[in-house]
């Protein structure tokens, strides 16, 4: 394969995947140009259910996210999006956008 691959995770014939996490961050990602659609998420206290993670250009859309600390981290990630959403229940932030510096990590909620 020539350059980078996109990666995209959706559900192959059906409406909605539902996905009920075990651990940290159900979907953990770290590579650029990500689209995440249609999922149902259902987070363990004190995780979250997406984290982008140094991703640019990442699309999500038609997430319902229900629990977890937080339901969609946007970690030092630029150029993302989030559309067309809804996430309740969670302990701290429904959605945290954190940016880094050059003299470490600074959160923005």
């Amino acid at each position: 394969m020539d350059g980078p691959a996109n990666l995209t995770i959706i559900g192959e014939n059906v409406s909605v995947v539902n996905i009920t996490g075990t651990t940290a961050h159900v979907f953990d990602v770290r590579e650029s140009g990500t689209n995440i659609s249609r999922i149902n998420l259902t987070v363990p206290s004190g995780d979250s259910g997406i984290r982008l993670y140094d991703s640019q250009n990442c699309y999500t859309d038609v997430i319902r996210v229900n629990g977890g600390a937080s339901g969609v981290d946007f970690y030092g990630s630029d150029n993302c999006s989030l559309t067309n959403s809804i996430i309740t229940g969670c302990s701290e932030a429904g959605i945290e956008l954190q940016t880094r510096s050059a003299s470490g990590h600074n959160a923005c909620y």
